[in-house]
């Protein structure tokens, strides 16, 4: 049986040389950090050990490329990726969620580089890692970390991720791994045109979020200069070229119309709820300097 485990320093590397550790792999913080992996790329070098590199936990693509890069460039030649999820700051059913398009994309620039699939780390939740197991598969990557244990609810980390010895072999009786049909290979374009829709999606809520913070501090100094939520003239000339911009990138004008009125209903009714706070909070002050007179 072959044993792997993680390295993050130069020492780890020269402890694992020394007892004969047959494969290593870099943590998802470590490939983040360029300066810890060309450090680790120098303690590799000249020797023929087998090395995986776990994508950063952050979703760029180019960090993982990089730390696969600066490893082949010290001449180490056994080199393979794991893909764990990345990290989010949205509500999500997986712990790090896949984004399948980036592994999808490394596994195209580099066809020979082995891909490993890691559902335990992706999902978080013993109860989704055989659906993500399934997938990798049928993405036609090699293989799978998963995390197994005698007793999971006594581990000492990540307990909920992790399946016992029953589970895992049951698991691998149910996973399918013949080759994908034409159906299902359509399936797969279809689920990466759709990852990259929940992505742009993200960044359509995290952009709408920034404009209605914008919309707070504008209704704030509105509010302290006694200027009004509403004003027609810069509405008018807002949307008229939002809708011109929209007619040069091929939109329909009428979609962006319905789109910005409700944005701009959200930030009228943003502004004007702090109007009505301060006006409460005047009122409060108000009541309150009377007690004390009286």
């Amino acid at each position: 049986m072959l044993v792997a485990t993680e390295v993050a320093t130069e020492e780890h590397v020269a402890l694992a040389l020394k007892h004969q550790v047959d494969i290593l792999w870099i943590g998802a913080r470590t490939t983040a950090n360029p300066f810890a992996v060309e450090a680790l790329a120098r303690a590799l070098e000249g020797t023929d050990m087998p090395v995986l590199v776990k994508n950063p936990v952050n979703p760029d693509p180019s960090l993982w490329m990089g730390a696969i890069e600066r490893l082949a460039k010290r001449d180490i030649k056994r080199l393979g990726a794991i893909h764990r999820g990345f990290s989010c700051y949205h509500k999500s059913p997986y712990r790090n969620p896949p984004q399948w398009e980036i592994p999808l994309q490394l596994m195209k620039k580099l066809p020979a580089l082995p891909m490993i699939h890691d559902p335990s780390h992706v999902t978080g939740n013993r109860r989704l890692i055989r659906k993500t197991a399934q997938r990798a598969l049928e993405y036609k990557m090699d293989g799978l970390m998963i995390e197994v244990h005698p007793s999971p609810e006594e581990a000492w980390s990540d307990k909920d991720q992790q399946l016992t010895p029953a589970m895992f072999a049951d698991l691998l009786t149910n996973l399918h791994l013949q080759p994908a049909s034409s159906a299902s290979s359509a399936n797969h374009n279809l689920e990466k045109l759709r990852q990259q829709i929940d992505s742009l999606d993200q960044e359509l809520l995290d952009i709408i979020e920034k404009r209605l913070v914008v919309s707070r501090e504008i209704g704030t100094f509105k509010k302290t200069k006694g200027i009004p939520p509403l004003q027609k003239g810069r509405w008018q000339e807002l949307l008229t070229e939002r809708l011109s911009r929209a007619g040069h990138k091929g939109i329909s004008a009428s979609f962006i119309q319905q789109v910005f009125e409700i944005i701009h209903k959200e930030s009228l009714a943003v502004q004007a709820n702090i109007s009505r706070k301060a006006a409460r909070e005047n009122q409060h002050s108000k009541k309150a300097n009377t007690k004390r007179i009286l």
